[in-house]
């Protein structure tokens, strides 16, 4: 709870809070969490999100029915969303077609215009306080974006045998901290433009609430607390200051996006009826196999003197005295199946099936996607970790493809519908995750539009020309 402030200031920051946090801000924000000594989180926006906000975490674009293969109102909104998610986990920087992670910039978007600082001179080294350029006047310095990504840089330069490689992993997680700390730039100077003074004043009570919490774990004491902080990177100011762009963010975003989010039950149950495939979940099960093939039983071919080949055309007699044995054969498996013999050794040992060397293990399989019914009928007629009697399985146009078939089964999952109470909070989610993405996607471009950004791919190679020079290994 957010203490000591008022009804509506407390009300925006829990939302505000609860979008940033959904949507991955937490690196965009410049790293407001205060973290003590113990590395224990002592101030966080996590600890302010509503149940009930908008998410953009991949468990929530699964499937909203459950069961191991419903497709759920995630995934149809996710399809339908944009491309241009604007901090979505999964997007591609506009400079490649690689993946890189978040904050996808759209084609549409207009040309941006940063004002970019010049190289330094040949043979002079890049360092952090390397001048990148500047976003309305405001300067980017190599420091303020490759700290929010350190640590994934300095796992690249471990995964990579040469600066090369390291440069073309590097360019895209760099691209991708260029384009988190434009946003924020943006972000918090039309904060700064349109919250009132009184906005301010809530907003600086509350942090100063949350510092004299944080310092309460040092006693008190702000240069300890200072000290503490310098030997990780950072200082109580730097803390401080994250902290207060991070709510003056959340509020502003709150005003403008977060109270607009409204989803009726009536377009809930719409959504429901339109796409009630989503919620049912069809029959499957967890399939095992072993496979016998009833050739193994063939009369061997007289004419063999190493007694190895089968005959070539056996008689009706024969045929039948070979699919005899081979059931028998598989009778004495599942006989020491029912007393203890590991199922996957034995499918290693005996099957000849496709998934044989994966323990006769075939995964989750849905009712009619099996090419033999009669297999289909048996698998899907078991209990829950049930085994069937071995299974003949003729081939009546070629009997060299007859087999014998054990069937096991772990889990079994029955055809179920959610209800519409059981699935209306979740579908009211991702229908106003929906809503964010287009709206904040809209709001992105209206502040783009208006900036004075360019030479974003000069920022990014220049940062990258830096942290090549810290990260990687000399």
């Amino acid at each position: 709870m957010l203490p000591q402030l008022s009804p509506c200031i407390r009300h925006r920051l829990l939302i505000g809070s609860a979008i940033v946090a959904a949507l991955g801000l937490n690196v965009l924000l410049g790293g407001c969490s205060i973290m003590h000594h113990h590395s224990q989180p002592t101030l966080s926006t996590q600890a302010f999100i509503p149940p009930d906000a908008p998410h953009s975490d991949a468990s929530h674009q699964g499937s909203l029915a459950g069961g191991p293969t419903g497709s759920g109102a995630g995934q149809a909104l996710a399809s339908a969303a944009p491309a241009a998610n604007v901090m979505s986990g999964t997007s591609t920087h506009p400079a490649t077609t690689n993946r890189t992670g978040a904050w996808h910039r759209p084609a549409i978007l207009p040309p941006l215009d940063i004002q970019a600082a010049p190289p330094p001179p040949t043979g002079q080294p890049l360092t952090v306080a390397a001048l990148l350029g500047t976003v309305n006047g405001h300067p980017i310095f190599a420091g303020d974006v490759l700290g929010l990504v350190a640590k994934q840089l300095k796992q690249e330069a471990q995964q990579s045998r040469t600066k090369d490689y390291f440069d073309q992993l590097a360019v895209d997680t760099v691209a991708q901290a260029v384009r988190a700390r434009i946003d924020h730039m943006l972000i918090l100077q039309a904060a700064k433009r349109n919250l009132t003074k009184d906005d301010y004043k809530q907003v600086d009570a509350y942090v100063r609430q949350q510092e004299a919490k944080f310092l309460t774990q040092y006693q008190g004491s702000e240069a300890t607390a200072d000290r503490e902080l310098r030997l990780q990177g950072s200082s109580m100011a730097k803390k401080m200051t994250s902290l207060r762009h991070m709510v003056t963010i959340q509020l502003y975003l709150e005003r403008t996006i977060t109270s607009r989010l409204v989803v009726t039950r009536r377009q809930i149950w719409d959504y429901y009826q339109s796409h009630l495939a989503e919620f049912t979940q069809q029959p499957a099960v967890d399939l095992y196999t072993i496979t016998y093939p009833v050739l193994r039983q063939w009369p061997k071919d007289p004419g063999d003197p190493s007694h190895t080949r089968v005959v070539a055309h056996p008689t009706p007699v024969q045929l039948a005295e070979a699919r005899r044995k081979a059931l028998a054969f598989c009778d004495q498996l599942e006989n020491k199946l029912k007393h203890g013999a590991n199922f996957a050794f034995m499918a290693e040992d005996v099957s000849t099936d496709a998934e044989a060397n994966n323990g006769g293990h075939w995964g989750i399989i849905k009712e009619g996607t099996l090419a033999n019914t009669k297999v289909q009928s048996v698998a899907f007629s078991l209990p829950s970790h049930g085994m069937a009697p071995p299974l003949l399985v003729e081939d009546t146009k070629n009997p060299a493809n007859d087999q014998v078939e054990i069937i096991r089964v772990g889990r079994v999952w029955h055809k179920h519908v959610t209800p519409f109470s059981q699935a209306q909070q979740k579908i009211s989610k991702e229908l106003k995750q929906h809503m964010w993405t287009r709206m904040m996607e809209k709001f992105r471009q209206q502040l783009y539009g208006d900036a004075a950004v360019e030479a974003i791919d000069q920022m990014v190679a220049t940062a990258t020309q830096v942290a090549t020079s810290e990260y990687f290994p000399k």
